[in-house]
């Protein structure tokens, strides 16, 4: 049991470092077609982001970040989360709204989660489980080449607590 355990977290580690690496590409490429610099701040600020636990909101990487070398503002650090929201990197929840959380994207093409409208909390639904309703939809000869799916509600945990809250109020 411990074993599977172990193997777990060592596939884990290694698909987090694989969409690190991901990122790192995407955010190159999309700095190079945007004609931005690409800066060491927007590099650490990402480094940050793959180490935080996700979902996670601007004060946890800023708190991150400050733990570094490098002294970064935390109004560069809000700029520079709305570009890599731009560049498909992250996600996040509440994009019109204060205390947004955000994911990172682990899926080039596929942008997919349940946002729960109660505690916030944002859960990355993978494009494998998508795809084939997508491909139900029969949407004549469209080419699909990237999409986003969010759906709100209410997750599991929340779910659980209006229940006994209801039940107490009986």
């Amino acid at each position: 049991m411990e074993g599977n355990t172990r193997s777990q977290q060592v596939e884990k580690t290694d698909s987090q470092s694989s969409h690190h690496t991901l990122a790192h590409k995407m955010l190159t490429e999309y700095l190079r077609n945007n004609k931005l610099r690409k800066t060491p701040e927007r590099y650490a600020i990402l480094d940050a982001v793959y180490s935080v636990s996700s979902p996670f909101d601007i004060n946890d990487v800023w708190q991150k970040v400050e733990r570094g070398a490098m002294k970064i503002s935390l109004a560069t650090i809000y700029n520079t989360m709305l570009l890599f929201e731009k560049a498909h990197i992250l996600f996040r929840s509440n994009p019109h709204g204060r205390n947004s959380k955000f994911v990172v994207n682990t899926d080039k093409n596929m942008h997919n989660y349940l946002v729960c409208t109660n505690c916030g909390n944002v859960y990355e639904v993978p494009g494998d489980k998508i795809r084939p309703l997508v491909k139900r939809l029969k949407i004549g000869n469209f080419e699909i080449r990237e999409m986003s799916v969010v759906i709100y509600g209410l997750c599991p945990t929340c779910v659980y607590l209006n229940k006994k809250k209801h039940k107490q109020q009986k």
